[in-house]
């Protein structure tokens, strides 16, 4: 084990259990640090901060592991396994029994590392898919046998009867497809499918979602092998179940004969067959726009609208062009829940002016009492400048309208105290009033 020094005069929130330090902040950094190596960072009157690895190759010189001076990690597997089983018990706790993000990164302490486990069902058989994204070298030494990591993992739970799905109906797919791998050294390649059970063909799987607000089981069309990031976003969860139950309102005080709702940047419809499923146990009739510059998200959207008859009309579009608008005053709901536009902080700029002609096109067409959602999966963009953003919109559209709810990451994706960056996912919902 390799230890460090902190330097006298550093950011203090580097002691508030922040996860990332720059070289800059070391005494005395390695040059010739393996990111397979332990490292202990210590202040500058030698007491123990955090114990993680570096990497030379990385911006952030060094990520912690753990801040616990009696946590050990020399035998990586063993602290893997532990670390894995503790994260499944934290996501049963809360609450989910099917798909969920079991791991994140530095929030759950193992930076670099985003597992996502999917539960689904096929020919009257459940099966289950963890698909793991590994973005750091350190964190890469961690997992250097997945099967053997996985495997350990679902005997354990099966053994402790927390769950029921057996590693004979498990399958680990690697999605090393994304090229920050390349900036740490780590090679860079298509999707990977590890203990394949029965062939199964995962660029289209019925992935079923835990919404404890609705009656119905709710399945959604997903490519696990070439769908952006791991196949599908399970981050808006808890935001859907906060819009429905303002929604539900709304629609119960007015008994609209319809309501027209607006999915902007729709990608697999989750929106839309949530609030559908909401709006059929109410016995409310309502009709869809979904919008998407992608053709085969559509086609996933639509298949999953049609299973479950859902009245939808697909839009495939660019929505930032200008040819994409909306009629006045059409819509009861419209959600506009875009990709990333920040990726760094020098991006916030044009980001800000991107999300202000989206909301402006949806405050158009809402009517009045209706609402619109506004989302950004921007690190970058704080929720003060999304807040900015939308309000621009709304008076440059002579709009009038009032946040009644706020929301953020979905249990499964929770965020560390001292690491404000983690908190990437921002949900506001505006009623309009004029």
């Amino acid at each position: 084990m390799i230890t460090l020094n902190l330097k006298k005069t550093i950011d203090p929130k580097v002691l508030l259990r922040h996860p990332w330090m720059t070289k800059t902040l070391f005494d005395k950094p390695s040059e010739s640090v393996n990111p397979g190596e332990v490292i202990e960072v210590r202040d500058a009157n030698n007491q123990f901060v955090s114990r993680g690895y570096a990497n030379t190759l990385s911006f952030f010189y060094y990520r912690a592991v753990t801040f616990d001076s009696r946590e050990k990690l020399e035998d990586k597997a063993s602290f893997l396994n532990e670390r894995l089983y503790e994260l499944f018990i934290q996501r049963l706790s809360l609450g989910y029994k099917k798909s969920f993000r079991l791991c994140f990164s530095e929030n759950d302490f193992l930076p670099g590392l985003i597992i996502d486990r999917f539960l689904f069902e096929k020919n009257n058989k459940f099966y289950q898919v963890f698909v793991v994204q590994i973005t750091t070298a350190g964190i890469n030494s961690y997992i250097a046998d997945p099967l053997k990591a996985f495997k350990n993992l679902v005997e354990r739970l099966i053994q402790e009867k927390l769950v029921q799905i057996s590693w004979e109906q498990t399958i680990l797919v690697l999605r090393n497809d994304i090229k920050i791998r390349e900036k740490e050294g780590l090679p860079f390649g298509p999707a990977q499918v590890l203990n394949n059970i029965d062939n199964i063909d995962l660029s289209l799987v019925p992935v079923s979602i835990d919404h404890w607000f609705l009656k119905s089981e709710m399945k959604i069309q997903s490519d696990l092998m070439g769908g952006q990031k791991t196949g599908f976003f399970l981050d808006q969860n808890y935001n859907l179940l906060r819009v429905a139950e303002v929604f539900t309102e709304y629609v119960k005080f007015f008994k609209p004969q319809k309501v027209r709702i607006m999915d902007i940047c729709c990608h697999l419809g989750q929106w839309t067959v949530y609030l559908g499923l909401v709006l059929k146990e109410l016995g409310v009739d309502a009709e869809f726009v979904l919008v998407d510059i992608s053709k085969e998200a559509l086609a996933n959207a639509k298949a999953t609208m049609d299973g479950y008859g859902i009245t939808a009309e697909c839009r495939q579009i660019d929505v930032m062009d200008d040819a994409f608008t909306i009629a006045e005053k059409d819509f009861d709901l419209i959600i506009v829940d875009p990709p990333a536009f920040a990726k760094s902080k020098e991006h916030v700029p044009a980001a800000k002016s991107a999300y202000q002609k989206l909301n402006l096109k949806a405050y158009k067409g809402i009517k009045k009492y209706g609402f619109v959602v506004s989302c950004s999966c921007s690190g970058a963009i704080t929720l003060e400048d999304l807040k900015d953003t939308v309000n621009r919109a709304q008076i440059k559209a002579f709009r009038s309208s009032k946040i009644v709810a706020q929301g953020g990451h979905a249990p499964d994706h929770p965020h560390l105290f001292g690491f404000p960056e983690g908190f990437y996912l921002k949900m506001m919902m505006a009623q309009v009033t004029t």
